[in-house]
C-alpha cells in the first residue's frame, strides 16, 4: 500500500503539477514557468496593472485558486495545491492584492 501511494504521489508530481515563479513590482506581474505540464508549452506571462480588472482568491477542493480577470474580459485561473505544497502562497496573495490596490489607485490619480 505504501509503495503504491509513493508511486502515485511521484506520478502526480510528474504529470499533474507545474511550477512557476512570480515577480510583483510597480509595473505589474511576471510569471515564469519553472516546470510545465508534460506535452504542453505555455509562454511566460506578463501583466501590467492597468490590464487587470480584478484579482480574487477562490476555494476549490484541496486547492486555492488565483483568479485574475483582465479588462478585456479574459479570465485566467491558477490552482495551488494546499494539500502537499508548503510555500509562501498566503503571503504572496496578500502582497499581490496590496500591490494591485496601491498601483491601481496611483494610476487612477494619474489618469484624472
Amino acid at each position: 500500500m505504501l509503495v503504491s501511494m509513493t508511486i502515485a504521489y511521484f506520478l502526480w508530481q510528474r504529470f499533474v503539477t507545474a511550477r512557476t515563479e512570480w515577480t510583483i513590482d510597480n509595473s505589474g506581474i511576471n510569471m515564469t514557468w519553472i516546470k510545465q505540464f508534460p506535452f504542453n508549452h505555455k509562454d511566460d506571462l506578463t501583466l501590467k496593472w492597468n490590464e487587470i480588472e480584478s484579482i480574487k482568491r477562490g476555494f476549490d477542493p484541496n486547492y486555492y485558486s488565483l483568479k485574475i480577470k483582465l479588462v478585456t474580459g479574459q479570465k485566467i485561473k491558477f490552482y495551488h495545491d494546499t494539500l502537499t505544497t508548503r510555500d509562501d502562497f498566503d503571503q504572496f496573495i496578500k502582497t499581490l492584492n496590496q500591490t494591485f490596490v496601491t498601483e491601481r489607485h496611483s494610476q487612477q490619480k494619474v489618469w484624472q
